[in-house]
């Protein structure tokens, strides 16, 4: 099971069970995939 979230998209990879379960239990924490990238995006350094 893999989960790939990269800025613009996410790919989730693995077997249709695992991919439908990964679904679900992200769906309960973010409502689009944008919310979800950046969420998980590293915070930008201020200066």
């Amino acid at each position: 099971m893999k989960v790939y979230v990269q800025p613009k998209q996410v790919i989730i990879q693995g077997k249709s069970w695992q991919v439908l379960y990964q679904l679900k239990k992200y769906q309960k924490h973010y409502r689009t995939v944008q919310e979800w990238c950046e969420a998980t995006q590293s915070p930008t350094k201020k200066q």
